[in-house]
């Protein structure tokens, strides 16, 4: 049932289906094998025409319409190839020639050398069925060689003209094992043209993996160096900033990638871990509801190049705690030469403590001033008090 699905199920080449292959070695068997098919159906059409004419020629009526019999069949044949049937187009040819060639040796004799006609058949076999069909090559070696058993070793003869002399049967002997001969070393021929074309374009492709591997061994080398570079800068640079407590950001426009250093991902109350996620969106979920639209907008300015620095004060929620922070932000872009965005820089600064203790200085200074205004209060008071008894005084 299987077989059968298979056979008349369309294959054209574009779609590469069951043609298709799986390496470029492949690739070049199923177009070559393809060639040959219709090598060998013009082939079958040229023989089967001609000895159609000869036998007519000859008087020999049902040798003419044994041998015209595959004509409208190698022309349904090609159209089915050309539809993309290739399958069935090829085992219709396979067994329609076999056959053929069987009847003609019980008309004539298998004595005449009909029968040799089974070796190139046979070789065409293994050579037409590649790819995904190389399969079928087996079921029809087999169908072929059970019919060269029976051919072989049957009494049936049907009636056809005899022949004359010797002479007729030593010729067509010659013509027979000619024809078969020529068809074998056409398809010989056939096979060295394609270990040669496979040949070379593996030593070409074999070449091209070389130099590939060349170019992707000295790309993955400089790739190393410069991550060992960046590594020692980075290691240098945290050693750095982590006197100061200044956390660093870049983000690159071009594989808008973010990256922070450690002590902004603790400013952040982040994990380490997450240097390999998106950054970005941590940076949306812990500012303060009421910076971002104000954030929002810087950042949008710096990126469409409307201004180049930016110092803000913002509010981060900790991922962990919660606990609201105060950040001192400064954020620079950098640009080529044609004036386009490259990247941004920021570095942040945590300086909850400092406003915490400018807004302790405020509130004590509040509470002095306070405390200075009901003092004064007080003295004039006391002063007011005092100043009726003492002009008492100065008046005795």
């Amino acid at each position: 049932m299987y077989f059968f699905q298979r056979l008349f199920n369309p294959r054209r080449q574009k779609n590469k289906e069951d043609g298709a292959s799986t390496s470029p070695k492949t690739d070049i068997l199923v177009q070559k094998a393809n060639t040959l098919h219709l090598l060998l159906l013009l082939l079958l059409f040229l023989y089967s025409v001609s000895y159609t004419i000869i036998n007519i020629a000859i008087e020999s009526y049902l040798e003419a319409w044994i041998t015209a019999i595959p004509i409208p069949f190698v022309l349904i044949e090609y159209v089915l190839f050309r539809k993309g049937y290739w399958l069935l187009s090829k085992t219709m040819n396979m067994v329609q020639v076999s056959t053929v060639v069987g009847i003609l040796s019980l008309i004539t004799t298998p004595a005449s050398g009909i029968l040799a006609f089974y070796i190139p058949i046979l070789l065409g076999t293994q050579l037409t069925f590649m790819g995904k069909e190389r399969r079928y090559a087996h079921y029809m070696t087999a169908y072929i060689l059970a019919a060269l058993a029976f051919f072989l070793l049957t009494d049936i003869r049907l009636p056809g003209k005899p022949y004359a002399t010797e002479q007729e049967l030593h010729l067509d002997q010659f013509l027979n094992f000619f024809g078969a001969a020529l068809a074998t070393t056409f398809e010989i021929i056939f096979i060295l043209s394609v270990s040669n074309r496979i040949q070379a374009d593996l030593f070409e492709k074999s070449a091209q993996l070389h130099f590939q591997n060349k170019e992707l061994s000295q790309a993955l080398q400089a790739n190393i160096q410069q991550n060992e570079i960046i590594t020692r800068v980075n290691r240098r640079f945290d050693v750095i900033t982590s006197e100061t407590g200044v956390g660093i950001w870049v983000w690159e426009k071009q594989h808008e990638n973010l990256i922070w250093n450690d002590i902004m991902l603790n400013q952040f109350e982040g994990e380490i871990s997450m240097r390999s996620t998106d950054l970005s969106a941590l940076w949306r979920t812990s500012l303060h509801p009421n910076d971002k639209p104000r954030m929002k907008q810087v950042l949008r300015d710096l990126t469409d190049g409307k201004i180049h620095e930016a110092k803000e004060e913002i509010r981060i929620i900790g991922q962990k705690t919660g606990t609201v922070r105060i950040l001192q932000t400064l954020t620079i872009s950098e640009l080529d030469s044609q004036g386009n965005l490259i990247q941004l820089l920021g570095s942040t600064m945590d300086i909850t403590e400092q406003r915490h203790l400018e807004e302790s200085i405020t509130s004590k200074n509040q509470e002095l001033e306070k405390t200075n205004q009901e003092l004064d209060r007080f003295v004039y008071s006391v002063s007011h008090d005092l100043r009726s008894p003492l002009l008492s005084i100065k008046g005795l």
